[in-house]
């Protein structure tokens, strides 16, 4: 099993129930990027199965950019055990 910042990530967003990860989309859809980065439009999440979520959020933005927003849109749907796991497993990478 490859351990890669988008193979993490995959893993974490199968975690989440399918009610949990439409809110996931829709949260992505909506989070506000920096300048010099592109949002992730809803025509691309809307079918979108975890495995291309992970990718367009790999390839939009840098790896550990994807992992922080994905740590603050879990907080924001109240997943805050997984977000939490996953901020501790970021710090132990470092």
């Amino acid at each position: 099993m490859s351990h890669t910042p988008r193979c993490k990530l995959v893993d974490y967003l199968e975690e989440l129930n399918d009610d949990e990860f439409e809110k996931f989309k829709m949260h992505l859809e909506d989070y506000p990027v920096e300048k010099g980065y592109k949002p992730i439009r809803r025509s691309k999440t809307e079918k979108a199965a975890h495995i291309e979520i992970a990718r367009y959020m790999i390839e939009a933005f840098d790896d550990a950019k994807a992992l922080k927003m994905t740590v603050s849109i879990l907080d924001g749907i109240n997943k805050k055990d997984l977000a939490a796991r996953i901020q501790k497993e970021m710090l132990e990478c470092m």
